[in-house]
């Protein structure tokens, strides 16, 4: 993000892991729920969505509060064969995670990381705080 988009708009979704990007120390954070920080670079069109835990543990958290069993979709309910089963795919092409997200859509922090995501990208360079904030409170 910091070299090849430079100049240019980027959002970028991490996991809160111990070791985090040297880059991430430039921003500020805008705005926070349970699961999701969101932070701005001062000076340039980035952004950085800080999922916590990380992203397989959000995924079961998401599944949980949406009464959803990832178990129907193939899935262990168990975090850690669950992390194996998220690194061991191309989970963007997985018609079992394909289905999963489908049947949370529209659900708590999904929907939160949805609009949000849409918002960053109909107004990548235009983008407003408080429009961000109200997105985070209208979403908890």
């Amino acid at each position: 993000m910091q070299e090849k988009f430079a100049d240019r708009f980027a959002v970028g979704i991490i996991d809160a892991d111990k070791r985090r990007p040297g880059y991430l120390n430039e921003f500020i954070e805008i705005a926070s729920s349970e699961h999701i920080k969101l932070f701005r670079h001062p000076a340039r069109s980035h952004f950085i969505i800080l999922v916590h835990p990380a992203a397989d543990g959000f995924i079961l958290s998401c599944a949980e509060i949406a009464n959803v069993n990832v178990a129907d979709y193939g899935l262990s309910p168990k975090l850690k064969e669950f992390t194996a089963q998220t690194k061991n795919v191309m989970s963007n092409k997985d018609p079992r995670f394909k289905r999963l997200f489908r049947s949370m859509k529209g659900i708590g922090e999904i929907k939160l990381m949805e609009s949000l995501i849409s918002y960053l990208a109909d107004n990548t360079y235009q983008a407003s705080n408080d429009r961000i904030s109200e997105i985070f409170q209208t979403n908890e």
